[in-house]
């Protein structure tokens, strides 16, 4: 009996050792197993937080190596005039001309940027359908071109065509439909860094005359003097004087003098913002002298003007050939020459450029619905080529007769383009 006790205590004894033993070896891999997945799920979280990581960089990194645009709307920012005058240098594209020559209402600044900072900042006002961008005389190359317009027409749902006035070159591929015709044109002199160098690299015969006509100047009229005012130093009577004299200039040439009392007046007051006014005077007397701007390293020339008395001097060009070495002594990199054809800017080294008239359309459907737009952009380069005409008289003496009617017909035909802007402009005043 206790043997068999025995035995049956050993039997059911086994059976529950074996059935713990069982449990606890079978609960053990269960355990293992959870941890295992908890390390993996850790490990996972980890890279994927690592991945989150270099995406975000990888995006803050493409965010500034990319180009990017930004819209200010009906603002512009105070830093505008200081880019501004970084980037362009350039009267036509200054707050300081903006503020007094263009409208105040529904002007908007955009502004491209690089992994350098700023490439490219605008000025523009929308009215209705069109957006007017204020910067002239400037380059801006396809691709900041193209995201101007791309973010006006995003911006702005109205706007069908963004119109550029005067950019030193038209694009020569853009997504959206365009217009481009040669409009004008100035002279450019890039500074080098002394008077020196600049001297040397004028001709032989223009440094000659230059020292010449100065050393005669002085022995015949010991008083000559050149001086330079800026800002408040202007004085409002010799800017007037000079005009005078500009315009009596141009007036004995047979040429039209552009500049009425109103825009007189005005610039007047721009050169007590950021005038450059050289002043020559003989005997206390003002003789000659111009009227120039600066904005930033850029100089640029709007008027000048000489006494008709001192032509056998050659005071005109000499004194502007001393005004851009002043110029140069005060840091400029620059010197606009102004829009008229003189062979004395050549002379001075002053490079001619082309200035084009742009304007870029939302659609094809877009260009055709502003009809009125596109085919004043068709017209614009046949009118140009006949202006350009009407001014060489040397077309005039070659072709005698045929040049006068030839003549005669462009003049009527630059009436009508005249007649045709007027009414195109009261129309877009309607709407």
């Amino acid at each position: 009996m206790k043997a068999t006790n025995g035995c049956t205590q050993d039997e059911d004894d086994g059976p529950v050792r074996r059935d713990a033993t069982q449990a606890a070896t079978a609960s053990r891999p269960s355990v293992s197993l959870t941890q295992a997945q908890m390390q993996m799920q850790v490990q996972a979280q980890a890279q994927a937080q690592a991945q989150a990581q270099a995406q975000a960089q990888a995006q803050a990194q493409a965010s500034k190596t990319s180009p990017s645009t930004i819209c200010h709307v009906e603002q512009i920012p105070p830093f505008a005039g200081a880019v501004l005058a970084r980037l362009y240098a350039q009267l036509y594209a200054s707050v300081e001309y903006f503020e007094l020559f263009r409208p105040r209402d529904r002007v908007s600044t955009l502004t491209s940027e690089d992994q350098n900072g700023v490439n490219a900042l605008v000025l523009f006002r929308t009215t209705g359908a069109r957006a007017d961008v204020f910067n002239e005389c400037i380059a801006l190359d396809d691709d900041v071109l193209q995201r101007v317009a791309s973010e006006i027409f995003c911006r702005f749902a109205r706007v069908d065509m963004i119109c550029f006035r005067n950019l030193v070159a038209a694009p020569r591929s853009l997504s959206q439909p365009f217009q481009a015709h040669d409009a004008a044109e100035d002279y450019v002199l890039h500074l080098p860094d002394s008077v020196h160098k600049y001297t040397e690299s004028l001709g032989k015969s223009t440094r000659r005359n230059i020292r010449r006509y100065h050393a005669r100047l002085l022995q015949d009229h010991p008083s000559f003097a050149l001086r330079f005012n800026v800002g408040p130093d202007i004085n409002q009577g010799e800017v007037a004087l000079l005009l005078a004299m500009s315009e009596a200039k141009i007036r004995s040439q047979g040429k039209t003098f552009s500049v009425d009392p109103g825009y007189a007046r005005a610039m007047a007051g721009l050169a007590r913002r950021c005038g450059f006014v050289a002043v020559a005077t003989i005997d206390g007397k003002i003789c000659a002298g111009l009227i120039c701007y600066r904005i930033g390293q850029g100089f640029g020339a709007k008027v000048v003007a000489h006494d008709d008395k001192y032509d056998d001097y050659w005071l005109g060009t000499l004194c502007y050939y001393l005004t851009i070495c002043e110029a140069i002594e005060r840091g400029g990199r620059i010197f606009n020459l102004g829009s008229q054809r003189y062979d004395y800017k050549e002379r001075l080294l002053g490079v001619r450029r082309e200035l084009e008239h742009l304007t870029i359309y939302r659609s094809r459907w877009k260009q055709m619905l502003q009809a009125d737009t596109a085919l004043g952009m068709a017209l614009g380069r046949r009118l140009r080529q006949a202006k350009l005409w009407i001014r060489s008289r040397e077309s005039c003496k070659a072709h005698g007769v045929a040049a006068v009617a030839g003549r005669s017909i462009a003049w009527a035909a630059l009436r009508l383009a005249a007649g045709f802007r007027v009414a195109q402009a009261h129309l877009g005043g309607r709407r």
